[in-house]
């Protein structure tokens, strides 16, 4: 525990909150019995809202309440993958 809190508990102060929607879409294209091919396609943070890290919280430093970093805006990626 730092200095900053002294006695306090944990979980006390609140942080800016996390809005963040992930999506999927899969198909599966089949070629033999037991062998297929699949195709995804994956968001993450789809509607693209910034999401804060929490403040820096101590009180010795001039930087003391401010958000200096975001977590990744919107990710997309493609991939396949052969099951067999």
């Amino acid at each position: 525990m730092t200095e900053a809190t002294g006695t306090a508990g944990r979980n006390i102060l609140p942080g800016p909150p996390r809005k963040q929607i992930d999506l999927s879409l899969m198909k599966n294209f089949i070629f033999v019995r037991e062998q297929k091919l699949q195709f995804r396609f994956e968001v993450f943070n789809a509607p693209n809202v910034a999401n804060f890290f929490l403040p820096e919280i101590n009180v010795d430093v001039p930087a003391a309440g401010t958000i200096t970093q975001a977590a990744p805006g919107r990710e997309i990626q493609f991939a396949l993958k052969y099951i067999f």
